[in-house]
């Protein structure tokens, strides 16, 4: 399960070479903006917090901030096809690619904050925040319980 999920995280780094680590949002215009659902998400060791259960099909914009003593990431991704996220763990990362939809990666230092930020329009679904590092620990943070569900629904 852990060489799949490196694996995983190669592949969800790589594609936020690829795509940036921030997806575009077209019409980003200040009256837009001021209506854009904000999700400030707090990582600490080992979990992430301020993150919502649910939130409703429409532009939303991440921050992350990390008050752990190690530095985090959040990675989200859409799932797909009906597979769940320990399914998507097991799987070898070819596979699990086609089940998952990158929305977007930000990364925060122990005690600092990402200057970036994810500006993207959620649809409906299910989605999965996860950090994939292993600083601090033998093993990925995900292992440690730091991932967050969450649904997208009207």
């Amino acid at each position: 399960m852990r060489k799949s999920l490196k694996s995983l995280m190669g592949v969800a780094l790589a594609t936020a070479l690829v795509v940036g680590a921030v997806p575009a949002f077209a019409g980003s215009a200040e009256s837009t903006a001021a209506r854009a659902k904000r999700v400030r998400v707090t990582a600490m060791d080992f979990h992430l917090m301020g993150a919502p259960k649910v939130l409703k099909p429409k532009r939303t914009i991440f921050t992350f901030k990390n008050e752990g003593s190690v530095k985090h990431e959040m990675v989200i991704v859409k799932m797909l096809n009906g597979k769940t996220f320990k399914e998507l763990l097991n799987m070898p990362p070819k596979k699990a690619n086609k089940h998952i939809k990158f929305i977007g990666r930000l990364v925060a230092k122990a005690g600092e904050k990402s200057d970036k930020k994810i500006d993207t329009k959620l649809r409906r679904g299910r989605y999965v925040m996860v950090c994939f590092f292993d600083g601090g620990t033998d093993k990925p943070h995900v292992f440690e319980g730091m991932f967050h569900k969450f649904k997208v629904r009207r």
